[in-house]
């Protein structure tokens, strides 16, 4: 009697589990498709061509691991690399139509720094622009030197310290942005690496247990429920582990943008 009733409720179990497997499976086509894109998108930021992610013979994770690691910006990166960003190549060439002296305006108001310390993170200087005496907002109230040509504003007509002013205040907004964008683009590549780091850990742990389960299975010591929980939550890792490499390559994305590239 006990084998006949309990043998419907193990084969019922198992049912259930691998339809739950199943669902979770399910999951993993469209995040790999959704990765697929994502790399030829973050290939180009990189240097390279779609080709190289999308042949056969070059391995994918590779590729990948390697350009996450070279992602790393290394220490001492000067802040000079943002003079490249748009909004502020547009905010030098509204200054010069203002007849401003632009390196004198850069000397006054652009902050010389290294952006990175260790392991990519953000540097002390940079971390001191938005934690220590608010310098890189006041800047403009203390600019010593002339930065437009013909003298001092006092000497200019209303409508030429006006365009100037309105020159100045979108050059300094522009360049308090910059760095802002830049300082949050760090803190979120570090977040990512390190989260995409965990879950890759994770899920190699979790393959582990699926070895052992199916070894234990076949000896007879665990059931073949064991192997499919264990199939199960490797599955889960993994879905995780691809959702946080897409979190890492946005934010590489986000990097790369705030510096300028």
């Amino acid at each position: 009697m006990g084998t006949s009733t309990c043998a419907p409720t193990r084969s019922a179990c198992r049912s259930g589990a691998s339809a739950e497997t199943a669902a979770v499976r399910a999951q993993l086509p469209p995040l790999e498709r959704a990765r697929d894109q994502e790399e030829a998108a973050l290939a180009v930021l990189l240097g390279r061509s779609p080709k190289q992610i999308f042949e056969a013979e070059v391995g994918r994770t590779t590729i990948f691991d390697q350009s996450l690691h070279a992602a790393v910006l290394p220490a001492g990166l000067p802040s000079e690399l943002l003079l490249r960003r748009p909004d502020l190549v547009e905010a030098e060439r509204r200054l010069a139509a203002s007849h401003a002296r632009i390196e004198a305006a850069r000397a006054e108001m652009f902050p010389s720094i290294v952006l990175t310390g260790a392991a990519g993170r953000e540097s002390a200087a940079l971390s001191s622009l938005f934690t220590g005496p608010a310098s890189l907002w006041l800047v403009a109230a203390a600019v010593t030197q002339p930065i437009f040509a013909g003298g001092r504003l006092e000497a200019r007509t209303d409508a030429a310290r006006a365009r100037e002013r309105a020159a100045l205040a979108q050059y300094q907004k522009s360049i308090q942005n910059a760095f802002s964008e830049v300082r949050t683009a760090l803190a979120g590549q570090t977040r990512s690496r390190e989260s995409y780091e965990a879950e890759s850990a994770r899920e190699q742990a979790l393959a582990q247990s699926l070895r052992l389960a199916q070894l234990r299975y076949q000896n007879g010591i665990s059931s073949q429920l064991d192997v499919i929980d264990a199939e199960r939550g490797l599955l889960a890792a993994r879905i995780a582990r691809i959702e946080a490499l897409r979190s890492q390559r946005a934010a590489i994305a986000d990097l790369f943008r705030a510096l300028g590239g």
